[in-house]
C-alpha cells in the first residue's frame, strides 16, 4: 500500500475524533488500534491482489515454456528427452569457437533421402534459383536442432548471416524474404552459454532460448529452409554437415 492511502486513512480517523470533546486518553489508544485494524484490512486486500497477479503471471510464463502438439502440452525439456542425437559439431573460425550444435530425431537417424542424395540431382531439382521450391523437404519429422553459443552474438549479425547463407545456397529471395522480419523480432541478442533450440514438426517451427518459448512460425517450409544452412550438400561448412548427420 502506498503512503498516500495511509495518509488518507489517518486523515479521516483524525476528523472523526476531533468532533468528540473531552476525549479520555484511552480514546487515542483506541484510535491507533482502529487505524492499525483498517490498515491491516487494506494491506490484506492489496496482498491478495498481488498474490493473484503473481499466480496469473506464473501461469502465463509456464505456458510460454511449452507448445501444444495434438492437444498435448510439450515443453522444450520433454522434446529433448524424447529424442536421440544424430550427431553434433562445433563451429570454429580463426581459432575462435563460435557454437556447438547438434541434430536430434526420435530414432537417432536422419533421412537418407536428404543426407545421401546426389549433389548434381540436388542442384537441378532443389537449388534451381528459378524454381518455386528452392529448398529440400526434411524427412524424419519431428526434428530438433540445438545450438549452444560459445560467444556473444548480436541479433542483427545472426539475421544477416542467415540471409548470407540462404544467398550462398542460391535460394530465390521470395522463398525467405517473409521470414527476415519475423526472425528479427523473434531472436534476441545472444550471450555466451545461451542455447537456441528449433523444433520442427509437420506444420510449424518453434524456437526456444534456454528452455523458454520464443515464438512459432506456422508453416511447413521454414524448417527445411533454415536447416538447409547446415544440412544442404552445398553448405559452407561441409565438415559440420557430416558430423551432424553422422556420416
Amino acid at each position: 500500500m502506498n503512503s498516500k492511502k495511509v495518509s488518507l486513512i489517518r486523515y479521516f480517523i483524525s476528523l472523526f475524533y476531533k468532533r468528540i470533546k473531552n476525549v479520555p486518553v484511552y480514546f487515542y489508544l483506541i484510535k491507533e488500534i482502529v487505524f492499525c485494524f483498517i490498515l491491516l484490512i487494506a494491506f490484506t486486500s492489496s496482498a491478495k491482489e498481488n498474490i493473484n497477479s503473481f499466480i496469473n503471471d506464473n501461469e502465463a510464463i509456464n505456458h510460454k515454456h511449452s507448445i501444444e502438439i495434438n492437444n498435448t502440452i510439450v515443453s522444450s525439456d520433454d522434446i529433448l528427452k524424447s529424442m536421440k542425437e544424430v550427431g553434433q559439431a562445433k563451429l570454429t573460425k580463426f581459432f575462435f569457437d563460435i557454437y556447438q550444435s547438434r541434430l536430434l530425431t526420435h530414432s537417432g537417424k536422419y533421412g537418407i533421402n536428404l543426407a545421401n542424395t546426389n549433389l548434381e540431382d540436388q542442384k537441378i531439382t532443389q537449388y534451381n534459383t528459378t524454381s518455386k521450391k528452392a529448398h529440400h523437404e526434411i524427412t524424419n519429422l519431428p526434428i530438433a536442432f540445438e545450438i549452444t553459443y560459445l560467444r556473444n552474438i548480436r541479433r542483427e549479425y545472426l539475421v544477416n548471416e542467415t540471409i548470407k547463407q540462404w544467398q550462398h545456397l542460391t535460394f530465390i529471395e521470395s522463398s525467405y524474404a517473409s521470414y527476415i522480419q519475423i526472425l528479427s523480432d523473434l531472436w534476441p541478442d545472444i550471450k555466451k552459454g545461451d542455447k537456441l533450440l528449433l523444433y520442427i514438426s509437420d506444420h510449424s517451427s518453434v524456437f526456444y532460448l534456454n528452455n523458454e518459448y520464443l515464438g512459432e512460425i506456422n508453416d511447413s517450409h521454414f524448417g527445411s529452409l533454415f536447416l538447409s544452412i547446415w544440412l544442404s550438400p552445398n553448405t559452407t561448412e561441409p565438415k559440420l554437415r557430416k558430423q551432424l548427420l553422422n556420416l
